[in-house]
């Protein structure tokens, strides 16, 4: 967490990550679905396990247009 309560979207947890993303897309995006995503598909992660929203919704798109 930035200072003032803010979120840093360059470093949020998997877990902060999932729910923002599945309340701004509409659409099921997990936990689970992330962490695999990181593990079985390179999805970027951050060397403390977080993750930067920007690189992954940036990845997400690649993956997409794949």
């Amino acid at each position: 967490m930035a200072e003032n309560n803010e979120i840093d979207l360059t470093s949020i947890s998997i877990e902060a990550a999932a729910k923002m993303l599945a309340k701004l897309s509409g659409r099921k995006i997990t936990q689970e679905r992330i962490q695999n995503h990181i593990e079985t598909r390179n999805a970027p992660v951050n060397e403390d396990g977080t993750i930067n929203v920007f690189e992954y919704a940036a990845w997400m798109c690649k993956e997409l247009n794949a």
